[in-house]
């Protein structure tokens, strides 16, 4: 029975493939960091020939775990999501081809244009770019005398939609 447990745990990871996620590493000052996560991204990429692209996906603000109960209402109240349940980080658009590409953010009314790599992985797509929390304006990123680093690192997985 064990044996039969541990073969179903293990086949499970290995053929369970990518899915959606969002993970987000936070550099702390002056030491530590951590990844803020989430699952619920509401949106698709989409292919057609060679090229991808995206346009309002979203990921609500209520959704990104932190890891401590306490940084997560932190988290939401800077963004205002206390006051509006249904904010967003949402990415407004999106275009890339050969695993570069740019795209464009707004948090708090405020928008961002960076740079990114990516990966085709079939139905999902991987991308992977730096954000910078200044150019949000987002008040009082610190507790206690530890503070959140401007440059934070960003890896996604969002679903892929062929185009024909």
């Amino acid at each position: 029975m064990k044996k039969l447990f541990l073969f179903i745990l293990i086949s499970t990871n290995l053929w369970a493939g990518p899915s959606k996620k969002l993970e987000i590493y936070v550099d702390l000052w002056p030491a530590g960091d951590f990844i803020a996560t989430s699952t619920r991204i509401r949106g698709k990429v989409f292919k057609t020939g060679s090229k991808y692209s995206a346009k309002n996906i979203r990921v609500p603000v209520n959704s990104i775990d932190t890891g401590i109960d306490l940084r997560n209402t932190h988290l939401q109240q800077r963004l205002k999501a206390d006051k509006v349940p249904k904010t967003n980080i949402l990415l407004v658009k999106a275009s890339g081809e050969n695993g570069k590409g740019t795209a464009t953010f707004k948090v708090n009314e405020l928008t961002q244009t960076v740079s990114f790599t990516f990966k085709d992985l079939g139905k999902f797509v991987e991308a992977k770019f730096k954000i910078n929390f200044a150019k949000f304006k987002i008040p009082d990123l610190k507790y206690m005398g530890v503070g959140v680093q401007d440059i934070a690192e960003v890896v996604v997985i969002i679903p892929l939609k062929e185009k024909k």
